[in-house]
């Protein structure tokens, strides 16, 4: 395990989590960014972590509009996720890592 690795990935992924827009959605950018460090993660410590990642499901396209009349729906042309799918990847890497580091003792 690359601690050195290890530790600006995960300073990256808890600069996202602190800094991310706090709209409803967010742009598919930001699951890239969010998947580019989860890779960096899994090489540097050796964990798999392809359970984290955003599935493609989860991003879909921006509605911008509709007419209520005729039932239309316009779009954006933009890719976006929920931010609160985004969020719960993001911290349940955080946790993960959390545990590995300090170590799990649930309490009885």
């Amino acid at each position: 395990m690359n601690q050195d690795e290890v530790a600006q990935a995960y300073a990256r992924l808890k600069s996202m989590q602190d800094n991310l827009p706090k709209h409803f959605e967010v742009d598919r950018k930001y699951v890239a960014e969010y998947h580019a460090i989860l890779d960096l993660l899994q090489t540097a410590s050796g964990s798999n972590l392809s359970g984290f990642r955003v599935p493609d499901t989860d991003i879909h396209d921006e509605v911008s509009g509709g007419n209520t009349i005729t039932g239309k729906t316009y779009y954006s042309g933009r890719r976006v996720v929920q931010r609160s799918d985004l969020m719960m990847k993001v911290d349940g890497v955080l946790g993960f890592f959390t545990i590995k580091t300090v170590g799990f003792n649930p309490r009885t």
